[in-house]
């Protein structure tokens, strides 16, 4: 079984829900995209193909639409993408959530290796039919054969069964929430389910990790080109800080 098809497996979903796999083709968000000429070809390039494989809906589930002048949380159609390569997977990933008129889970598939994408969207001031994506977790790239045992306590978690079904606003913030809880199992090595009432405090350790990373790097570059001792040892120090700050942050996660 291939890693999406597991993960879809692992849903659970309902036999009330059909499955579709249904083309989507391109034409559709070079039209509804507004893409720039840059992005177009990206999707020309690198997009091989893209599948709907179901669309959740009231009807089908029982979860009740979600809106009001923010948000249009209607239906949550599970979308497979193909790339070519995985360079540019999350810029691709954004545009189908922009251009896709409800948040959808997206499985981006490159070779056999599959990485998981959501993002909640807030329709964009008085114009309806623009969205903004007001958070995003993409996970690392998966491998069937390869799991570990944080990544099967993720698709433990996928089982819909345990979501909430009040509508689909809070049924796809807890499935957001399991990925971000994959990613933030990435730095722990452990993955916890937690609630959805934790996501922004968690979004911002994860942001906080990753910049403290991004930083270690440079002054690690810094340090192997320093010929100065004392700058040397000064860089010593700050790389010292750097990783006690980032251990915090691990034991937070």
């Amino acid at each position: 079984m291939s890693m999406s098809e597991r993960i879809l497996s692992s849903l659970k979903l309902p036999a009330s829900c059909p499955r579709f796999d249904k083309t989507l083709f391109k034409k559709l968000f070079y039209e509804h995209g507004e893409l720039k000429s840059r992005d177009k070809k990206l999707f020309q390039e690198q997009v091989e193909k893209i599948v709907l494989h179901y669309n959740l809906t009231p009807k089908s589930t029982n979860i009740v639409a979600y809106q009001n002048e923010e948000r249009r949380y209607l239906e949550l159609p599970i979308v497979l993408v193909r790339l070519k390569g995985r360079k540019n997977a999350a810029r691709i990933a954004e545009i189908i959530q922009r251009t896709l008129p409800h948040p959808c889970l997206l499985l981006l598939v490159c070779g056999d290796a599959t990485a998981v994408h959501v993002a909640h969207q807030r329709i964009h001031g008085s114009d309806a039919a623009k969205i903004t994506l007001e958070a995003i977790e993409q996970s690392d790239w998966l491998l069937a054969d390869q799991l570990n045992d944080f990544q099967l306590d993720f698709l433990s978690a996928l089982d819909v069964s345990r979501f909430r079904f009040t509508n689909f606003y809070d049924f796809y913030s807890d499935l957001f929430q399991r990925v971000q809880a994959l990613n933030a199992a990435e730095i722990s090595g452990q993955f916890k389910e937690g609630s959805a009432s934790r996501v922004e405090e968690t979004a911002s350790q994860l942001d906080n990790y990753r910049s403290l990373g991004q930083q270690l790097e440079i002054k690690r570059s810094e340090l192997s080109s320093e010929a100065h001792f004392n700058r040397k040892t000064a860089l010593k120090l700050e790389i010292q800080q750097i990783k006690s700050a980032m251990a915090d942050l691990k034991s937070e996660l």
